[in-house]
C-alpha cells in the first residue's frame, strides 16, 4: 500500500528513527493479521477495481486478453493499472487529447493510437474501457458491426462514463457484456456493506495487539531496569530470562483475550478493556510505549 511504500522509502533515505520504525513494523504485523483473519480487504470497493473484477469473473485469467482504454483520465488511468497489475500485457489507449493516450500508455506500458482508430481498435479488443466527457454515445451498434468483432469471442464493455460513452443497444449484441458506472456501483455498495460486518472482529484484533503490545513494554522496560543484575549472566541465561518473561505475559493474557473474544458486543468489549488498563495501568505516558 501507499503507507507501506512511503515508509520503505524513507527507511531507504535513512530518514527513519527507530521509535517511528518500531511504530510502522509493528502497525505492519497487526495489518497483516486483520486482512488474514477477516474478510476485511475481499472485493473490490472502487469503480475502477470493480471493473476489473467484473472482467476476471468473466474472463477467468486476463492474462492474454487485449484492452482497449477509451479516455485517458482518471478512472481510465485507474483502472488500467489494475489491468496492468493482473497481467494484461496488451493495452491500447485513445483518446481525443494524444499527447494524454501516450502518456497513459507510458504508464501502464501500452501503445497509444489516435481518435480516428478508435474503430479499428474495437475489432481486436477482448476488454473495453470508457470513461469520456462526451455528451453523446462515442459507440454505437452499427461502429461495432462496422469494426468487425469476432461475434464468437466475448467482449467486454465497461462504460464509466457520466453520461454513457456506449449506445445501449450496444448491449445486445450476442457475446458482448456491457456493464456501466451503475452496475459497478452496486458491486461496490454491495462489497463495502459486506466489509462492515467484519469491521467489529477487525477493531478486536487491533486492541488485542494494542493490549499485548503495552504488556510486552512492560516487559522490556522491567528487563531493562534490571539490565545491571541480569549483565553478570551468560548469554544462554539471559536468552531464558527473555524467553521465560515473554511466555509469562503470553500465559497473562491468553485468558482475558479469549474472555473479551467471546463478549457479545463492541460496547461491553470497550467496557471490559478499559477497566483492564484501569487495573493494570496501562495507560502509559507515551515515552513508555516507544520502548521495543
Amino acid at each position: 500500500g501507499q503507507v507501506k511504500y512511503a515508509y520503505q522509502t524513507a527507511a531507504g533515505k535513512h530518514c527513519v528513527g527507530s521509535v517511528l520504525n518500531n511504530v510502522f513494523r509493528w502497525s505492519f504485523g497487526v495489518g497483516k493479521r486483520v486482512r488474514t483473519e477477516t474478510a476485511l480487504g475481499e472485493g473490490a470497493v472502487s469503480v475502477s477495481f470493480a471493473a476489473v473484477a467484473l472482467a476476471r469473473k468473466i474472463f477467468g485469467r486476463l492474462k492474454g486478453r487485449q484492452v482497449l482504454v477509451i479516455g485517458a483520465g482518471e478512472i481510465s488511468s485507474l483502472t488500467a493499472q489494475h489491468l496492468r497489475a493482473q497481467g494484461v500485457g496488451d493495452i491500447v489507449i485513445t483518446s481525443r487529447t494524444h499527447a494524454h493516450a501516450e502518456a497513459l500508455a507510458a504508464e501502464v506500458g501500452g501503445v497509444a493510437v489516435p481518435w480516428d482508430g478508435m474503430v479499428n481498435a474495437l475489432g481486436s479488443a477482448d476488454i473495453v474501457i470508457t470513461a469520456t466527457g462526451s455528451q453523446r454515445p462515442i459507440i454505437t451498434r452499427a461502429q461495432l458491426d462496422a469494426a468487425g468483432h469476432r461475434r464468437s469471442a466475448a467482449l467486454f464493455i465497461i462504460d464509466i462514463a457520466v453520461p454513457r460513452d456506449v449506445d445501449p443497444a450496444v448491449g445486445e449484441i450476442e457475446q458482448v457484456f456491457l456493464y456501466n458506472i451503475d452496475d459497478l456501483q452496486s458491486i461496490v455498495e454491495e462489497n463495502l456493506s459486506k466489509r462492515a460486518a467484519e469491521v467489529e472482529r477487525a477493531e478486536s484484533i487491533v486492541n488485542e495487539e494494542v493490549t499485548r503490545h503495552r504488556f510486552e513494554a512492560i516487559r522490556a522496560s522491567e528487563l531493562q531496569r534490571l539490565e545491571g543484575k541480569l549483565a553478570p549472566l551468560p548469554p544462554d541465561a539471559r536468552a531464558r530470562v527473555d524467553d521465560v518473561t515473554r511466555l509469562i505475559v503470553e500465559k497473562l493474557l491468553i485468558e482475558p483475550t479469549e474472555q473479551l473474544k467471546a463478549l457479545p458486543d463492541e460496547e461491553t468489549q470497550a467496557a471490559y478493556t478499559e477497566a483492564i488498563n484501569r487495573l493494570f495501568k496501562l495507560q502509559q505516558d507515551e515515552d513508555s510505549l516507544k520502548r521495543p
